[in-house]
């Protein structure tokens, strides 16, 4: 592969990823209301709640339930279970080249979210170590008025916006690119099924973005979903595809991966702890290439959780310690077990 190969394929997973981030944005807001105050009801709902919005792709669900702790809706359970489910904004790559391994790892860390969660309130009763305050929740309040009446080039006539419009283009280059079959990812090609699954999402992006406020389009869309994670994604991307392609020409790095498996689990580990996407994508490059098992992933998976521990270390970082802690616990363990039976 050349570095040009390499770029290339850097760009197409980022929009994919940018394609899926963008659903998911709007059906987050779509969805915002009063369902926070029925969570106190039920310790056991909350920590099954974490678990679901955890496993949603990106850093929704850990910035949502770490705001609900802090505003006391949820308890530590509930925390520990959305740090365990959330991949943060690899789990667009994920879903984006390897579907299927992304519904596998998905369907682990949700059962195992929940045990863990539910597990931890029996031992700290409930307990929340957080100070209350009322800073973190994203949803302006023009989501309750025009986005949900879909404020856009339908109820203004002809007017479209110059980032409506450049939204627009780039997603219909998206689909003709996918359509005649210039997309794929280097190693790994796209089946007829995984092109049919993403033409779909594609349209229903191309539908949301001609169809929702201005609002939605400029704050969420541009402003959070583009410039907020677009370039950190392609850098790291590119970045992490560039040193693999560099490094094979002067280090046999599969073979020193894999009788030093060890270390690298111990690696997943701790750099499972930093609060931000993107240093976890070595991982996600690593096993699509075959260097690493699955349980290194799904370690690396279960300690990493985005964005969302960010909130904690500003406003808890008792809860931020003692969360990454036992997440580090239940990932060693995945990943022992995986090292020592061979999966």
């Amino acid at each position: 592969m050349t570095i040009l190969e390499t770029l290339k394929e850097a760009l197409m997973i980022t929009s994919f990823v940018m394609v899926i981030m963008l659903i998911i944005e709007y059906l987050n807001v779509q969805s915002n209301e009063s369902w926070g105050q029925h969570l106190r009801k039920s310790s056991v709902l909350q920590v099954i709640f974490a678990s679901v919005i955890g496993v949603v792709p990106g850093c929704i669900g850990g910035f949502t339930i770490a705001s609900l702790y802090l505003h006391r809706f949820v308890n530590i359970g509930a925390l520990v279970a959305v740090m365990i489910a959330v991949t943060g904004d690899e789990s667009f790559v994920m879903f984006s080249t390897m579907p299927s391994v992304a519904l596998k790892l998905n369907a682990i860390l949700l059962p195992l979210a929940i045990v863990a969660g539910l597990a931890v309130n029996l031992i700290f009763k409930n307990k929340n170590f957080s100070p209350l305050t009322e800073k973190h929740f994203k949803i302006h309040r023009e989501d309750h008025h025009e986005h949900k009446i879909h404020s856009g080039p339908r109820t203004h006539g002809i007017h479209i916006s110059f980032e409506r419009a450049a939204l627009l283009l780039g997603l219909i280059i998206f689909i003709i690119l996918l359509v005649v079959g210039e997309i794929n990812f280097g190693y790994w090609t796209l089946e007829s099924w995984e092109k049919i699954t993403f033409l779909v999402i594609s349209l229903v992006a191309v539908f949301i973005v001609a169809t929702t406020s201005e609002h939605f389009l400029k704050e969420h869309l541009v402003e959070h979903v583009f410039k907020s994670h677009l370039i950190r994604i392609f850098l790291w991307t590119f970045g992490t595809l560039l040193f693999l392609l560099l490094i094979r020409d002067y280090f046999n790095l599969e073979n020193w991966i894999q009788h030093n498996l060890l270390i690298i689990l111990i690696f997943a580990l701790i750099i499972g702890i930093i609060p931000q996407s993107g240093p976890h994508l070595v991982f996600i490059t690593l096993f699509l290439e075959g260097m690493i098992p699955f349980s290194i992933l799904l370690a690396n998976s279960i300690v990493q959780d985005g964005h969302g521990s960010l909130i904690l270390i500003a406003e808890s970082r008792k809860s931020f310690l003692i969360g990454k802690g036992l997440c580090i616990l239940i990932g060693a363990i995945a990943g022992l077990a995986g090292y020592f039976t061979g999966w």
